[in-house]
């Protein structure tokens, strides 16, 4: 399921594009905008190569981001990327599916580990998932897109969605807090600062309305810090 309407906004121009049309504007925009020498490299040497990839929420798909992956990543450097920007809550296991293979973070009895480069199992072209939670589990669907320059060692972030409107369920202001549905606890109810305490939830179900899927979702309350 696709959101063409949502919109984001590239980190290396700073403007503002609707999800259908970012991939083609970075694969220009990286081209006009080439990233800085990264330290220690000479002038007009060559540059660090990687993967640009694309990630989607598969239930929330206004949810997005799209990386610079350097060649040399693994998938763990990956999976803990996604856990600091949009994931992290509990320290719950995750784990890839690439074509019939699973790669797990905490890999056991014979299970794939993610210690492998991500250029090797999903080269460009490629399509993969991954899955953070299997109790309350957030579902993500990955595309490698194509090779890209890369400014440094570390996984960058190209451009990631605007923050979705969430209204208030009973007033419809801007929410504020978020918390679990009565009837589905796989389902988020937006709340403001004054409706919240009108509705005798309990404040320790609410949690802050963050950037990413997992808002309202275990105790997720916003991104590490760096």
């Amino acid at each position: 399921m696709s959101d063409p309407a949502s919109s984001g906004t590239c980190e290396r121009c700073g403007n503002s594009f609707r999800k259908s049309g970012i991939t083609r504007h970075l694969q220009s925009c990286l081209k006009r905008n080439p990233w800085p020498e990264a330290q220690g490299t000479r002038p007009g040497g060559p540059r660090r190569t990687g993967i640009h990839v694309s990630v989607t929420d598969s239930d929330r798909p206004e949810y997005w981001l799209h990386l610079a992956v350097p060649s040399n990543a693994q998938l763990d450097d990956l999976d803990e990327y996604l856990r600091r920007i949009w994931l992290e809550c509990c320290g719950h296991l995750s784990a890839f599916q690439i074509s019939r293979d699973e790669y797990h973070s905490h890999a056991q009895f014979g299970a794939k580990g993610m210690g492998v480069a991500l250029s090797r199992v999903a080269p460009a072209g490629t399509s993969f998932s991954h899955v953070y939670d299997f109790g309350t589990s957030t579902f993500l669907t990955l595309r490698s897109i194509g090779e890209t320059e890369v400014a440094s060692d570390g996984i960058v972030l190209l451009a990631r969605n605007d923050a979705p409107e969430i209204l208030c369920v009973a007033c419809s202001s801007p929410a504020t807090q978020v918390g679990p549905t009565p009837d589905d606890w796989n389902m988020t109810t937006g709340y403001c600062d004054d409706c919240a305490l009108q509705t005798g939830e309990d404040a320790e179900e609410l949690l802050p309305v963050v950037n990413s899927p997992r808002s309202g979702v275990c105790g997720y309350d916003g991104p590490w810090e760096n």
